[in-house]
């Protein structure tokens, strides 16, 4: 999903690779590839997010001021 993230691609919950996570969570696959591939997908993301347009740090300010709007808009507040 990070990999997504950094693409650009949003948030995709339904997943394309069910069933091969699956497995992994069955335990069908032993650690040593599992580690393999897992340092591999680092490397990747990496590099993607060095690459992507995202900032490195959130702006909490707009994160407050968002946060404030919606509780005002729920609660009915003006």
């Amino acid at each position: 999903m990070a990999k997504e993230i950094g693409r650009g691609d949003g948030i995709q919950v339904r997943r394309n690779d069910r069933e091969y996570l699956l497995s992994i969570r069955k335990g069908e696959f032993d650690l040593e590839s599992l580690i393999k591939e897992a340092e591999e997908s680092i490397i990747e993301m990496d590099n993607i997010f060095d690459d992507s347009g995202l900032p490195n740090k959130v702006n909490m300010d707009l994160i407050n001021a968002l946060l404030i709007k919606i509780r005002k808009e729920f609660y009915g507040i003006t």
